[in-house]
């Protein structure tokens, strides 16, 4: 599919004598007074207020002692290897990766005098996003600069890139926004469909933190139907999970089961360890709230076999050796994987635990309020149906006043 590249001459001429000037550490008063320019004028140009002329451009360059090479053939390089990396991240393509990766950094610097400097922060960003998250969010933080002179294609990989760099889960206001601001301003149609693909998943992701279910659904299944026309079939596997997530999150158990076992078919049958490990961790616990303890333990050793590390699966098997096994057995369960848990909150619930296996009511009501708390931060509101009806379990038959206290507070977080 040929890609037609909107470039706004004018305004990446602007950006780069913007961006040599403050590498180097110039204020705008000593370039002007270096050149005979007006400062009023000069940063009107920089801003995109005024056009810049050829004659400031040609000055600025050569006083900085710059080749800047506007050769509209360079900048389609710059651009199509920005395209080529994204793609080679998206279908997890190692080999074409380090070699994209090689011939960024063997013509970095042709780009980065050019006008397809606008693309370098971006490709270092997805270069380094398996590698090195802090280099990739600065990388981000100094591209979004150059957001406006992206065309589509090259905005949505930027909010793609965003989204996995910065991370949805910790940083949802931010990259949701972001995300959210790029879907509105920048028209869909004509986008490559791994650029579609990511971008919509992206757009799932958001609704789902937001508990937009429906149309978390939607976007996901956008997603799915572009990374299908692409056969990117681990990707549509990972869409699919991210479904069964939000069925299982709208209570929808059943459906949610038959598409976690049809995914994890699928990622067995083509080796997609990863998503293997996501389909078994996620049917852990939709036994685990469904109260099938045996199921949650079968599926918590599947997940751990299959190289889950997961902390929450501790957890999981800890409360249902409790329900399932002798006080002794869980006890030494418990105490056993404490020694190596370094996760707060999987140490709270198993703390939590400890407290059933020992009732001790003090130690249950501490950590309840912990985990409650910690809870609240998360925003998962199926998390918190999950702890209270723990609690309520071990205090129904034994402290009536308890128990009473806890359903009005449940009920009254079901009606929420």
């Amino acid at each position: 599919m040929a890609v037609i590249k909107i470039i706004n001459v004018d305004g990446i001429d602007a950006k780069f004598i913007r961006n040599i000037r403050k590498i180097n550490g110039d204020s705008g008063e000593k370039i002007c007074n270096e050149l005979g320019i007006n400062l009023t004028y000069l940063y009107s140009v920089e801003t995109g207020e005024k056009r810049l002329s050829e004659d400031l451009l040609n000055k600025i360059v050569s006083f900085y002692n710059v080749n800047y090479n506007k050769d509209i053939n360079v900048y389609n390089e710059a651009y199509d290897l920005t395209i080529k990396l994204y793609e080679s991240f998206v279908f997890k393509n190692k080999e074409l990766s380090a070699k994209y990766e090689k011939e960024f950094y063997e013509k970095e610097e042709l780009f980065a005098n050019s006008r397809g400097f606008i693309f370098n922060d971006l490709m270092i960003a997805i270069i380094n996003l398996l590698r090195d998250k802090t280099l990739t969010k600065m990388k981000l933080d100094e591209s979004k600069k150059y957001l406006s002179l992206y065309d589509s294609n090259i905005a949505c990989i930027y909010g793609v890139i965003y989204g996995f760099g910065k991370g949805i889960y910790k940083n949802l206001n931010d990259s949701g926004q972001m995300i959210y601001d790029i879907f509105e301003k920048i028209p869909v149609q004509g986008l490559l469909p791994c650029v579609k693909g990511m971008f919509y998943y992206q757009l799932g992701r958001i609704s789902y933190e937001e508990k937009r279910f429906i149309d978390a659904l939607k976007f996901y299944n956008e997603a799915i139907c572009a990374l299908q026309q692409i056969y990117c079939m681990e990707r549509v596997n990972q869409a699919n999970i991210h479904i069964a997530n939000t069925l299982q999150y709208m209570r929808q158990y059943n459906d949610a089961e038959d598409l976690y076992y049809k995914m994890l078919e699928e990622a067995r049958k083509y080796n997609y360890n990863k998503r293997i490990c996501m389909c078994l961790n996620n049917l852990s616990y939709l036994y685990l709230i469904q109260n099938k303890y045996d199921k949650c333990i079968e599926f918590v050793y599947k997940a751990k076999k299959a190289g889950s590390v997961q902390h929450d699966l501790n957890y999981y098997l800890a409360y249902c050796t409790y329900k399932t096994k002798s006080k002794e057995e869980a006890r030494s369960l418990v105490f056993k994987l404490l020694q190596d848990e370094d996760h707060r909150y999987t140490a709270r619930m198993m703390k939590l635990i400890q407290g059933f296996i020992n009732d001790n009511t003090g130690k249950i009501d501490r950590y309840f309020s912990l985990i409650k708390n910690d809870i609240i931060q998360l925003n998962d509101a199926l998390e918190m149906k999950l702890l209270y009806e723990m609690v309520i379990s071990y205090y129904m038959d034994k402290n009536d006043s308890k128990c009473i206290e806890l359903c009005k507070d449940y009920f009254a977080l079901e009606k929420s």
